[in-house]
């Protein structure tokens, strides 16, 4: 049987990564209200499940694809003229459809704690170590401490860098071409490595728009976490045009 092939992607230039902001914070702005209330749906679910002891960080982890999708079905009814509606943040948890996003999420989970562990394993093997006869409190420990931060900032950022060119995409990709987990994850990197400009100018503009969002009392994160769950949507729209 021949393989199915892959939904094709563009290369964009760097200016789609504001162009991305700029149409997800459209997308929020025409229907405010019902993105608000999805948004604090999405991060109410994930911090109840996440306080469950023991499984709560694997069941907030396997299951923010399906949220991620639920927000992509949302989405997809504006074109149309219609309005998005709540009840589609739980639109793929019917159980015909919950079983790949789940999957997906599992495998993002045990890559991530691959990555970062391979940056900590970096970090800490860069020789920073206490010489013999060292203070722990001396002026010596304090300034390995700093370096040992330093370097794990500087091997953290890059593997939270690669890890959502990974997944950004992944649960769209999932949703409309039923691809598997491990496909769609590379598919979605390989898509943002051909516009690498444009996620970087993205990636890094909302960074900066989460530690502003932050500062009146976090009120903002009721505009930036909406934002953030549509960027995948005018994303997937752009770079996979000749499917969206």
């Amino acid at each position: 049987m021949q393989a199915t092939p892959l939904p094709a992607y563009q290369r964009l230039p760097a200016g789609m990564g504001s162009r991305w902001i700029g149409d997800a914070w459209r997308l929020f702005r025409d229907y405010p209200a019902s993105w608000v209330v999805m948004g604090v749906l999405f991060f109410v679910i994930q911090l109840v499940l996440g306080l469950i002891p023991m499984l709560g960080q694997f069941l907030a982890a396997i299951s923010t694809p399906v949220l991620m999708a639920g927000f992509a079905v949302a989405a997809g009814r504006v074109p149309s003229g219609q309005l998005p509606r709540i009840n589609d943040l739980f639109a793929c948890l019917s159980a015909d459809r919950v079983p790949p996003f789940l999957l997906l999420g599992t495998v993002y989970l045990v890559l991530s704690m691959a990555v970062y562990t391979l940056a900590f394993l970096l970090a800490a093997g860069a020789g920073f170590g206490l010489p013999g006869g060292v203070n722990a409190g001396s002026p010596m420990t304090a300034a390995m401490g700093e370096q040992l931060l330093l370097a794990l900032l500087m091997g953290g950022i890059p593997a939270t860098w690669l890890l959502t060119m990974a997944f950004w995409l992944a649960p769209l990709l999932v949703l409309h071409h039923r691809l598997t987990p491990l496909v769609a994850l590379r598919l979605s990197f390989m898509a943002s490595a051909g516009s690498f400009a444009a996620f970087a100018i993205m990636f890094v503009g909302m960074t900066v728009l989460l530690f502003l969002a932050a500062l009146p009392f976090g009120l903002g994160l009721l505009v930036w976490v909406p934002m953030s769950l549509l960027l995948p949507v005018v994303g997937y729209r752009s770079l996979f045009a000749a499917h969206a």
